[in-house]
């Protein structure tokens, strides 16, 4: 037995026979794998992936037995020990196979692992490669890591006993058919890891994200909610029984706080839109890094990047003569970022005073300044312009410069390439209109940095539209047992009901950033650069695309 000392749970208890997993290099590789992308908004968010891994050991274990307690004597199996196992397990490993700078560079993972593939030719279940075809899965990081935890498992030297299938579906959220006869009791210890809105992983990232960010969330009852795992019967609307997987009533009130503290960290400080231009810098170190990489590993292009199940693991992706490619982590990006300290996004990176700012700073604002200044028709439009030019086609192939940066460089690749089209005699002039449209934002705050005397630096960034996870309580399947044969929808218990959003909310929010020079000189000045530089983007937006030499 091995204690690990933890800041909110206090001391982890861990089973000798845990030990070789978490002393494994894949799973030490998650040391140096940060959590979040706050640090640049609250420095003390430093915390990884390892420390999360554990604590969603710790409330895993507590949370299965719970549950095991309220359902077993109606619910007898001689597959208990196994399912329970097999759930601690997956908490353990659930993120062992998350890429550098977590979710920033997962995407990758899409474009490098046939997961499907990959699952039938590990896992023989016939039920298991349906489901998976049927469902798909949900985040690439999810797949890899119950790759990577599967192999991790099946090579220890002192294996352990454990549902092969379980562990996959619980670390993936893929359900089993209800048809299965353990579909109910199965589906809910899935649910447990990979739900809705109250999993044992959520709950642990809320609660260590607010107490390293110092950032003030709702109060959390760990211990009353995880007692609150059951499952209920009751007689339906037709007379017939059913069985459901429940909440206790005791836990109400904990459930729909942790719904809020949710909210909170995803509309306060995800949507911030600092750290949403520190993810972009990432996320632009990461597509140079995969280009460079490539270049200097040619057997990577197999891949068709360098985020891959070999190069996160410990035996690496060896390359005759060069140094092996393994156990990629944050480290390996910044080390190319120091490398590469005269690109611009490096210094950015690195120099606080070298990133842009941006000209509004919430959703609020946003409301308030831009969608009262600009007509329906024009925000409509210049967002779908913005998301054009700021979302890359292909993650592995596009310049990483050209995704949220506008500058002269930039602007003058894109006449370049609009104009290599207007010369091809095979386009037709629908898409030579489509493509020229892509310059005029390029255009509009081009001319305005000349008519105002500023630099052509600015940047932009868009987000989508803030979805309450309250909201989500009252639409999903959540049932509550209120009394022995009375179970209701949790929708109907929920004092305050979500609105529902517009059409136009739904479109999301964008931030337009640029240098604090050209800040402080409309400061200097008195002026507002935020308005006008809207009022601009309005008078001249149906202004003709100009190719200038």
């Amino acid at each position: 037995m091995k204690q690990i000392k933890d800041p909110l749970y206090g001391y982890i208890e861990i089973a000798d026979k845990y030990l070789p997993l978490i002393d494994s290099a894949e799973f030490q590789r998650l040391r140096n794998i940060r959590q979040t992308g706050y640090v640049s908004l609250y420095p003390s968010a430093l915390h990884n992936r390892f420390v999360h891994s554990l604590g969603v050991f710790y409330l895993g274990k507590r949370a299965i037995k719970n549950f095991r307690k309220n359902v077993e004597r109606e619910f007898s199996s001689a597959n208990w020990d196994i399912w329970e196992e097999t759930f601690v397990l997956a908490c353990l490993l659930h993120d062992v196979g998350h890429s550098p700078f977590s979710h920033t560079g997962e995407d990758f993972y899409r474009v490098s692992t046939d997961f499907i593939s990959l699952f039938a030719e590990e896992i023989k279940s016939d039920e298991l490669n349906k489901d998976l075809k049927e469902q798909m899965y949900g985040k690439p990081h999810e797949a890899m890591s119950a790759y990577v935890g599967y192999h991790l498992l099946i090579n220890l030297e002192n294996p352990l006993s454990f549902d092969k299938e379980l562990f996959v579906r619980s670390i993936m959220g893929v359900i089993y058919d209800k048809d299965h006869k353990d579909a109910l009791i199965l589906n809910t210890i899935i649910g447990m890891l990979n739900g809705h809105v109250n999993d044992v992983d959520k709950l642990d990232y809320l609660i260590r994200d607010s107490y390293v960010t110092g950032y003030s969330s709702m109060v959390i009852d760990v211990d009353r909610l995880l007692t609150g795992y059951t499952i209920s019967s009751f007689t339906a609307e037709n007379n017939q029984p059913r069985q459901v997987a429940a909440y206790k009533k005791s836990v109400l009130s904990v459930i729909e706080n942790v719904a809020y503290a949710n909210d909170l960290e995803r509309r306060w400080i995800q949507c911030n839109p600092t750290i949403l231009y520190d993810c972009k810098l990432i996320n632009t170190a990461i597509i140079n890094y995969n280009k460079y990489m490539i270049q200097k590993y040619p057997a990577l292009k197999r891949y068709k990047n360098v985020f891959n199940r070999l190069a996160i693991s410990k035996k690496g992706f060896p390359d005759e003569d060069k140094i092996p490619l393994r156990l990629l982590s944050d480290d390996d990006i910044i080390t190319y970022l120091k490398n590469n300290c005269s690109d611009i996004i490096s210094k950015q990176y690195f120099s606080r005073d070298e990133r842009y700012k941006p000209l509004w700073k919430s959703e609020a604002e946003f409301v308030e300044v831009v969608k009262r200044e600009l007509s329906a028709r024009i925000l409509r439009e210049f967002r779908s312009e913005l998301i054009a030019l700021t979302e890359p086609r292909g993650k592995e192939e596009s310049d990483g410069q050209a995704l949220f940066l506008i500058n002269e460089s930039v602007y003058t690749a894109a006449v370049n390439e609009v104009k290599a089209i207007i010369n091809d005699p095979a386009i037709e002039t629908k898409r030579i209109e489509f493509e020229k449209s892509k310059l005029k934002i390029y255009q509009i705050l081009r001319r305005f940095s000349f008519c105002n005397g500023i630099d052509f630096h600015f940047a932009a960034v868009c987000c989508g539209h803030f979805e309450s996870n309250y909201k989500k309580l009252a639409v999903n399947d959540i049932y509550v047992e209120l009394a022995q044969n009375h179970v209701v929808q949790l929708g109907s218990t929920l004092s305050v009901q979500a609105i529902a959003s517009s059409e136009e909310e739904l479109q999301g929010v964008f931030y337009i950033y640029t240098s604090r020079k050209n800040i402080k000189k409309f400061i200097k000045e008195q002026k507002s650069i935020t308005d006008l530089i809207i009022r601009y983007i309005g008078a001249h937006w149906d202004d003709e695309v100009i190719l200038e030499d």
